[in-house]
C-alpha cells in the first residue's frame, strides 16, 4: 500500500512539473518581452532625466545635485566644510524636509532615479555634460569616519571636487 502511495505522488509531482514547464514556455515570451520593455522605458526615462540636467543646469553652471539629511554623524561637517564649496554648483536636496518636497519635482525625480537602494544619504551626482553622470556616495565613508577613520571619507570627497573642478576649469576656458 506504501508503494501504491509513493507511487501515486510521484506521478502527481512529475504531472505538475511538465504542467509548470509547459506554463513557463508559454508564458516566457510575454515576459521577455516586459522586461525588454521594462528596461528601455528606464534607460529612456534616464536618459531625459539627464537630458534635462544638461539643458536646465548644466547651462547655468549647476553639475551636482547633493543630497543629505540632518544626521548628526555628518550634518555639522556636510555644512560646514561640503556646501560651502558647493553652493555655486550644485542642488541641494535636504533629506530631513522631504515632506517639504514635492514627489514631481526635477530634483526629487533625478535623485529616486540614482540613488538606488544602497548608502544614498547622503550622496553626490555629478553631471558632466554629455558623458554619463557620476555618483559619490558617502554613507559608509562617514559610518568609518564615526569610528575614527577619515580615509575614505576624504579620499571620496576629495574625488568627488576633483570631478568638479575638471568640469568647471573646462566650462571656464571654454568661455
Amino acid at each position: 500500500m506504501l508503494q501504491l502511495v509513493i507511487g501515486f505522488k510521484a506521478k502527481y509531482q512529475n504531472g505538475s512539473n511538465i504542467l509548470l514547464i509547459i506554463f513557463l514556455i508559454l508564458i516566457s515570451p510575454f515576459l521577455l518581452l516586459y522586461l525588454v520593455i521594462y528596461f528601455f522605458c528606464d534607460f529612456f526615462y534616464g536618459f531625459v532625466l539627464t537630458l534635462g540636467v544638461w539643458l536646465f543646469w548644466c547651462t547655468r553652471g549647476r553639475y551636482v545635485l547633493f543630497v543629505y539629511s540632518e544626521s548628526p554623524n555628518w550634518k555639522i561637517h556636510i555644512e560646514e566644510e561640503i556646501l560651502p564649496k558647493l553652493l555655486n554648483h550644485a542642488v541641494i536636496l535636504n533629506w530631513s524636509n522631504r515632506k517639504k518636497i514635492p514627489w514631481y519635482s526635477f530634483p526629487n525625480l533625478i535623485f529616486n532615479y540614482f540613488a538606488g537602494d544602497r548608502e544614498w544619504n547622503p550622496m553626490a551626482v555629478i553631471f558632466k555634460p554629455f558623458k554619463l553622470p557620476r555618483e559619490f556616495r558617502f554613507w559608509s565613508g562617514y559610518k568609518a569616519y564615526k569610528h575614527g577613520d577619515h580615509t575614505a571619507l576624504t579620499k571620496e570627497i576629495s574625488e568627488m571636487f576633483e570631478c568638479l573642478n575638471t568640469i568647471i576649469n573646462r566650462e571656464e576656458k571654454s568661455l
